[in-house]
């Protein structure tokens, strides 16, 4: 008589394993015993080679073949797995967080190091980005206020990211300045008055005359008059003329 003995029954409970760690946890099912896991790839190492569950560690990337068998009354069943060994993405750098006044574009300039790909996207806010593929690219259609846009490194399952605050303002005109030659706040800047095609500022003392004029205001008066003299502390009061509007206020020049 011919005895038909059965295979013991052996599964790996995933079939397809991917890991950005440099490991990944294995486990099988099976009534069988004396198990063993093994791979024909050499960088494979078990942690628990003969047990139902083990660990498995490569110190390379790649795609590798594991396997596991088990025994019962003589009879030994296989099966096995494809574990992927993916590298990790160091951390991008998205930028440092920028203010801007009354602009209708932003240069983003990401820095990422790595494998796998880079993009952007908007976490807060608005925006539309010229490339969101490219590390350095230009958005626009964002909203006044705080935009946060977030540059992520993806290679295959592993992600890596960081995030860059873009505040938006309208057109600032400062109040006062002190033009004495420490490099802070030595002329009467107004913020994002560059990006209009029209900034005419007429400037004038407390007697009604004036004492600076420019046809092209780009916020370089540095508290000198029209024939070059420096002009006393005091309060100054101006018009600008810009494309679409007009303002008239006062600056305060104290040195």
């Amino acid at each position: 008589a011919i005895t038909v003995l059965a295979l013991p029954e052996l599964s790996i409970v995933e079939d397809d394993f991917r890991t950005c760690k440099g490991e990944v946890a294995l486990k099988c099912e099976t009534n069988g015993t004396n198990i063993q896991w093994s791979s024909s790839a050499e960088n494979i190492a078990f942690s628990s080679p003969n047990t139902i569950s083990t660990g498995a560690f490569s110190a390379e990337y790649g795609s590798f073949e594991v396997e596991v068998s088990a025994s019962l009354n003589g009879c030994t069943n296989t099966d096995n797995a494809t574990i992927y060994f993916y590298e990790q993405p160091e951390k991008p750098f998205a930028g440092d967080d920028q203010t801007v006044h009354l602009t209708s574009i932003v240069h983003l300039d990401g820095q990422y190091f790595g494998p796998g790909t880079t993009h952007w996207s908007v976490i807060e806010g608005n925006g539309l980005f010229d490339d969101a593929g490219a590390l350095i690219t230009d958005v626009v259609g964002f909203n006044l206020g705080d935009n946060i846009y977030v540059l992520t490194a993806t290679n295959a399952i592993c992600h890596a990211s960081d995030t860059l605050r873009v505040n938006v303002n309208g057109l600032f005109i400062p109040t006062g300045f002190s033009p004495n030659g420490d490099g802070v706040n030595d002329t009467f800047e107004i913020k994002g008055i560059q990006n209009l095609a029209k900034a005419e500022l007429h400037v004038f003392n407390r007697w009604g005359q004036m004492v600076f004029i420019s046809e092209k205001y780009l916020g370089e008066w540095n508290g000198f008059n029209i024939n070059n003299i420096e002009l006393p502390d005091d309060t100054y009061f101006y018009e600008l003329i810009l494309d679409t509007d007009n303002y008239n206020g006062y600056v305060v020049l104290k040195r």
